[in-house]
């Protein structure tokens, strides 16, 4: 699933979007993390409400900086 909730005052839209187990299995080997490393984000928060996320998935966070780049968060479920 995949959501652009709300606008940053940029013109540009910040991604969340629920990673499915496969990715999340890519993303925990690629930055060597398991999910007591990774930051979490709130079950309660409006996005993961809207997105029906559950505790322990793992969220890809996609924020546009600067023209033709994002920065990517991984955030887990809590």
């Amino acid at each position: 699933d995949r959501i652009d909730p709300n606008e940053n005052g940029t013109g540009a839209n910040i991604v969340h979007e629920v990673l499915g187990s496969e990715d999340a299995a890519l993303v925990k080997a690629e930055f060597e993390k398991n999910l007591t490393t990774i930051p979490y984000i709130p079950a309660m928060d409006p996005v993961i409400i809207w997105l029906m996320g559950n505790p322990k998935q793992i969220v890809k966070i996609t924020h546009p900086s600067i023209p033709g780049c994002s920065t990517v968060y991984y955030r887990v479920i809590r």
